[in-house]
């Protein structure tokens, strides 16, 4: 952005001179396109705040439907309490993991392979228990519970992949690096307040960047560690 503001300063001196109904076209033109580059940015922040909003209530919502599956298991007898609860104890830990992998696709696919492995593993134990005791009560507690906490994982993993689309980051940036250059080439004096330049570059630039990190939860600053402390507590129900 500092760049383009000297660059427009100094195409801006070598301009003809313009009469003033010109003068007024070419302020008004370059009002719109400030706009539209302010527009945007808001328009993109709304959209990483709606997905980051998303994402965090996916999360809490998966603890919820685990811990839920976890409380039905006191409804089957000991011996079935002995095969499940090692085996939630392995999804947990599983989804657990699942938080701290980086933007790998093929680690985060192999991440809910695992999961998807032990939860049928649950399901198919709940189900052999049912058609051999033919106990209503606890498959019927049971199992909408084990839907919902199968479910929510593909929710949650397509949640990562539905972020600001690159166009719209693309086009954000031309529109801030066009704005700088006008800034200048429009410049009447033909100097600048480089402080002032150069201060508006940074916070700009540091706008653009907290709402691209608010959309990427997963490997920027601003994470989903509060939300996450609730499946983390999930451990103490299967101590």
């Amino acid at each position: 952005m500092t760049l383009a503001v000297r660059i427009g300063l100094r195409l801006g001196k070598k301009k003809s001179a313009h009469n003033g109904e010109e003068d007024k076209t070419s302020s008004s033109l370059i009002g719109g396109i400030f706009a539209l580059s302010a527009f945007l940015l808001g328009f993109t922040f709304s959209m990483s705040a709606s997905r980051f909003e998303a994402r965090r209530d996916v999360l809490v919502a998966e603890a919820n439907n685990i811990g839920t599956a976890i409380l039905r298991i006191d409804l089957y007898p000991d011996s079935m309490q002995q095969l499940l609860r090692p085996l939630f104890r392995d999804y947990v830990e599983e989804r657990i993991a699942f938080y701290y992998v980086k933007g790998d696709t093929v680690a985060l696919n192999a991440s809910v392979s695992k999961a998807n492995a032990i939860s049928a593993k649950i399901w198919k134990h709940c189900t052999e228990d049912f058609r051999k005791t033919r106990s209503v009560a606890p498959s019927s507690q049971m199992i909408p519970a084990l839907n919902d906490m199968i479910d929510i994982v593909t929710t949650r993993q397509q949640q990562l992949y539905a972020m600001v689309p690159e166009t719209i980051v693309l086009m954000l940036f031309v529109l801030t690096i066009a704005s700088a250059f006008l800034a200048g080439y429009t410049n009447k004096k033909g100097k600048m307040d480089w402080p002032v330049v150069v201060g508006f570059a940074i916070l700009s630039a540091f706008v653009i960047f907290i709402t691209l990190d608010l959309d990427r939860s997963r490997t920027g600053l601003i994470r989903l560690d509060l939300p996450q402390q609730a499946m983390i507590d999930l451990r103490e129900n299967l101590k």
